[in-house]
């Protein structure tokens, strides 16, 4: 407070039974002057971010009022000029009073963040809560947690606590917040609500299996597989791959599931894939396991075929005993196919579609050809 003290003129006290800074929203002023006055009324007072309210008085010599805040943090002033007011005898106060008021009443704000990825396949969490200001009254259990509990919870300033969130799920969402009016400053502002923090747990292995869409065995100059994994992979990379006997031409992916599209530097033998244990990781971190091993017998060597007969070459026989003989299992062969003169064909069979058997039973007189 200012006192004015000006011989012959009335002097003034302005004051406050308010602490400053204050929280409160409303504050009790009282305005005493030296003596009994006149002339002051309401209009005489300025007053910065408030408003007044409550103006009495019972002597003319002690004014009482209320200061309504319009602020939540700064500083409110109550002001009386000189010529305010003036004694029974008309001597004007000359000399002008000043009380400034602190306000701070704005909750500590409190962000909750970690450094940790948004998913994750991590046993430990690093949890930082940093509040606006210095609190009073926070503990661990103040922090609320879903899938999860609090470790090495701990702070060196009252501003920032640090703890280890440990997930107690595998898989799923872990989740920190803290509430409102869990903890309040020095001047009793209780905080605000934090946001909530969100981490995805991702402690299971994907799994993965190697499919083809190829014939086994096949013939065709490319050949087509999948890698299909259970979940996105990050790092897989092609020349990481165990591939025996395949070139590979392509190398997509499409969500979970990779498309190998290559050429067979073989004629004859097996094209091999696998994917070997990680070398890629799922977004959590979580390296891939083995995959099975996919093999495609290729066979692109045409086969060879041998007729014969038991028959002289020479023979007085009207039917004829013919066995034709691939050097391999093949499809697709009949009777119909068998280039024939001078002859007709019956009884043509085969039980194991490598080596088939016929009669050949001759038209006339002379060479039959087969």
């Amino acid at each position: 407070s200012f006192i004015s003290d000006v011989a012959g003129r009335p002097t003034l006290i302005l004051s406050t039974t308010e602490d400053s800074p204050t929280t409160s929203t409303s504050i009790p002023v009282t305005v005493t002057f030296s003596e009994q006055v006149t002339g002051f009324d309401l209009e005489d007072i300025n007053v910065s971010s408030a408003t007044i309210s409550g103006f009495s008085t019972t002597n003319n010599i002690v004014y009482t009022l209320d200061e309504a805040t319009t602020i939540t943090i700064g500083t409110i002033t109550i002001f009386i000029p000189a010529r305010a007011a003036a004694d029974l005898a008309g001597n004007e106060n000359i000399i002008e009073n000043l009380l400034p008021i602190a306000i701070a009443r704005q909750s500590p704000t409190v962000p909750v963040s970690t450094t940790e990825g948004q998913i994750t396949n991590a046993s430990s969490i690093p949890v930082t809560i940093t509040f606006s200001e210095e609190v009073v009254g926070f503990t661990s259990g103040d922090v609320s947690i879903s899938n999860g509990t609090i470790a090495s919870f701990g702070t060196t300033d009252n501003i920032v606590y640090t703890f280890n969130a440990e997930p107690t799920i595998t898989s799923g969402t872990l989740t920190v917040s803290v509430a409102e009016d869990v903890a309040a400053d020095q001047l009793g502002n209780d905080n605000e609500a934090s946001n909530q923090l969100s981490r995805t747990i991702d402690q299971i292995p994907p799994t993965v299996q190697v499919i083809t869409t190829a014939s086994n065995p096949t013939g065709a100059s490319l050949v087509s597989i999948r890698i299909i994994f259970s979940e996105q992979m990050i790092g897989l990379l092609f020349d990481e791959l165990q591939v025996s006997n395949l070139d590979v031409q392509t190398f997509n992916v499409t969500d979970n599931t990779y498309f190998v599209t290559g050429r067979p530097t073989i004629t004859s033998g097996e094209v091999t894939l696998s994917v070997p244990a990680g070398i890629a990781t799922d977004r959590g971190g979580n390296p891939n396991p083995a995959s099975n091993q996919i093999s495609v017998t290729i066979d692109r060597v045409p086969p060879t075929t041998v007729v014969s007969t038991t028959a002289d070459n020479q023979i007085s026989l009207t039917t004829i005993p013919v066995t034709v003989t691939f050097s391999e299992e093949v499809s697709g062969f009949f009777s119909s196919e068998v280039s024939l003169t001078n002859g007709t064909i019956s009884n043509f069979m085969t039980a194991d579609n490598t080596t088939f058997t016929f009669d050949v039973t001759a038209q006339d007189n002379g060479e039959v050809e087969i």
